[in-house]
C-alpha cells in the first residue's frame, strides 16, 4: 500500500501583502492512493510554517476538500476562517483521511487558501511581515 504526494509549484511565501477580502494565496495538492491489500489507508494533514512573524492568527485559512474518486473519506473540508500562530517551526493539524482498499489510483484534492483578512490593527504594522510553510 503506498500514499503518493503531488502538489503544483514550490512552498508558499508570502510578504508585504495586504489585508483583502480574497484569498491571497493557494496551494492545491493531491493524495492519491494505491493498494491491492484489504488494509485502509488512514492519512493525517499537516501545515508545517517555517517562519510566521505575521501578528498571532493574523494569516488564517480555508481547506476545500474533494473526494475526486468517491474512495475512502477525505479530510474535512474547513470553511470557517481559522488562524495561523506566529513564530518558528509550528504544525497545524489540518485533518485525517482514509483511502479504503482495495484502492487503485484513488485520487484526493485538496485545496488550502490563505486569507489576510482586515482588522482592527493598522494594516501598516503588518504589511511587512514574511510567512513560509
Amino acid at each position: 500500500m503506498k500514499i503518493h504526494y503531488d502538489s503544483q509549484g514550490l512552498n508558499i511565501e508570502l510578504s508585504n501583502v495586504f489585508p483583502k477580502d480574497e484569498a491571497i494565496a493557494t496551494k492545491e495538492f493531491t493524495l492519491t492512493g494505491e493498494s491491492t491489500t484489504n488494509d485502509d489507508m488512514d492519512y493525517h494533514i499537516m501545515l508545517v510554517v517555517s517562519n510566521n512573524t505575521f501578528t498571532d492568527n493574523a494569516i488564517q485559512y480555508k481547506l476545500i476538500s474533494t473526494n475526486t474518486d468517491d474512495n475512502g473519506e477525505v479530510a474535512p473540508s474547513i470553511t470557517e476562517l481559522k488562524g495561523i500562530p506566529t513564530g518558528e517551526n509550528k504544525e497545524v493539524f489540518l485533518g485525517n483521511a482514509t483511502f479504503k482498499s482495495p484502492a487503485d489510483n484513488a485520487i484526493h484534492t485538496y485545496n488550502l487558501e490563505f486569507y489576510f483578512p482586515r482588522s482592527d490593527v493598522p494594516e501598516y504594522i503588518l504589511v511587512n511581515e514574511l510567512l513560509e510553510f
